[in-house]
């Protein structure tokens, strides 16, 4: 390491600590631009001791535009990153590891407030005290990663994620004004049954304030939507180009019930409304929902020529009627589809396919 780095990545190996590596690093900090800590393998555990060796590092680093880092972040660190005009991009996982989440108040306003890019990995809990502190004026792109809860031997508590705890977690997104925020992914480390698979269509309006959203990805969850949610976040995200709403099955599994869809095909059509710009949407439908007297108007629909890609999530397809109503709205509202269009149930898939007109050059089964 000299003196005039700017990027430096840390992997402890051989007989090196993570203390000793981050030692080392201190005296040439205040050069650094990128500082990436990985960890040596799945089983590494962070000492107490290797966070205050990463705080000396980072209490020195006065250019750093972006900082990657297993290692729990102290809660002081935290408050000196947050008034740094360098950081771009910072990517945590547990930033609360060692903390009382009855305290992180007294950090105050977290600010970033040239933040760009953020990556979290943490429990819900974890995410929602962060984002309830910090406001992110510059954000474009945020992941939140849910972790399971670690069991301690002081605590009790159940491991397993509460639903009410994810819901926070994603409400706080919209606690600040993020007029940037132009990408959300919500995920977790893995679905074995810790895990609600479902957020309520309730909360996803709480992220109606964000008016630049492009992307929205919630990958392993299905989003309980009903017919009055579309209308508003259609109307709210005129920028959205890929939506992506539910996990890629609506088959239960071994630990999650199965998922019942409380929309129709004709409920998307405020999309076609009002996000002009979508390419792609991800939506779990149920085949039997009829559109409602004011959907099924004599007024002639908009035409949305953007769409190029629609997978349905839908396992329940299986009447005729039902299979040539999806058809004709696909048919009549995005006609730009056919060629990438899915649907979870096979038999309905080809069918539909076959009622479009076209052989897919391209399709998706669930």
């Amino acid at each position: 390491m000299t003196a005039n780095a700017t990027l430096c990545g840390i992997k402890p190996s051989g007989n090196d600590t993570l203390q000793k590596t981050l030692a080392r690093l201190a005296p040439c900090a205040a050069q650094l631009k990128i500082l990436d800590i990985s960890p040596q393998g799945p089983g590494l555990e962070v000492e107490l001791s290797s966070a205050s060796a990463q705080a000396a590092v980072l209490f020195t680093c006065k250019r750093l535009r972006s900082l990657e880092t297993f290692v729990p972040v102290l809660p002081e660190v935290l408050a000196y990153l947050s008034k740094s005009a360098s950081l771009e991009q910072l990517k945590l996982t547990s930033p609360f590891r060692d903390t009382d989440l009855n305290t992180v108040h007294e950090l105050g306003h977290l600010k970033f407030p040239n933040l760009r890019q953020l990556w979290l990995t943490a429990p819900a809990k974890e995410l929602a005290a962060f984002l309830h502190l910090a406001s992110l004026p510059s954000i474009e792109h945020i992941q939140l990663r849910f972790a399971k809860p670690r069991r301690t031997a002081s605590t009790t508590e159940n491991t397993l994620v509460s639903a009410p705890d994810v819901d926070e977690a994603v409400r706080s997104l919209g606690r600040f004004v993020h007029p940037s925020l132009i990408w959300i992914s919500i995920t977790t480390d893995g679905m074995d049954g810790t895990f609600p698979n479902i957020i309520s269509g309730d909360v996803l309006l709480s992220l109606t304030g964000l008016p630049k959203l492009s992307t929205l990805d919630l990958e392993r969850f299905h989003v309980d939507l009903r017919p009055h949610h579309i209308l508003p976040l259609a109307i709210a995200w005129p920028n959205m180009e890929i939506l992506r709403l539910p996990r890629g099955s609506l088959r239960a599994g071994r630990s999650e019930p199965q998922f019942q869809p409380s929309i129709g095909i004709e409920d998307l059509y405020p999309f076609a409304q009002h996000c002009p710009l979508l390419r792609e949407l991800v939506v779990a439908v149920a085949s039997d929902i009829t559109p409602s007297s004011s959907q099924d108007s004599l007024e002639p629909r908009v035409v949305h020529r953007s769409l190029r890609a629609l997978w349905l999530l839908c396992n329940d397809a299986e009447k005729a009627e039902d299979r040539y109503r999806i058809a004709r709205f696909v048919r009549d509202v995005f006609p730009e589809v056919r060629d990438r269009f899915g649907i979870s149930d096979y038999d309905a898939m080809r069918e539909i396919q076959r009622l479009l007109g076209d052989a897919p050059s391209e399709f998706r089964v669930g």
